[in-house]
């Protein structure tokens, strides 16, 4: 699905080839050696939590059980608002945090989602 663009595309296609049938396996014997955030700015960069957060809401809305999708949402935030009052992110990244969660909201879900 490449409207992710990057972060959640892997998790996504996990679990469509799983409800397709298919199985997965884990080999933790391969090494992969992988430069974490070198092209995105690190973990706490403006475009690692816009894709991250506004992702996440779009695997959640495009995925998740309809029952389970308003407590899905639900704990994000409560973990955003979390962040803030624990003063492990400034007003503005919780604005971002806020403005790319919306931007998942209205990611538009296609014919082909199975949420549909």
């Amino acid at each position: 699905d490449d409207r992710y663009f990057v972060y959640f595309d892997e998790a996504d296609f996990c679990y469509r080839a799983a409800q397709a049938g298919l199985r997965l396996f884990y080999t933790p014997a391969v090494l992969l050696l992988h430069k974490v955030s070198s092209l995105t700015g690190g973990d706490e960069s403006p475009f690692t939590i816009r894709h991250m957060v506004r992702n996440r809401v779009y695997f959640i809305r495009k995925h998740a059980r309809a029952f389970l999708k308003p407590y899905c949402l639900a704990f994000c935030q409560i973990r955003y608002w979390m962040r803030l009052i624990l003063r492990q992110d400034t007003k503005a990244v919780f604005q971002l945090r806020q403005k790319a969660f919306a931007e998942g909201l209205r990611m538009q879900l296609t014919a082909t989602d199975p949420t549909l």
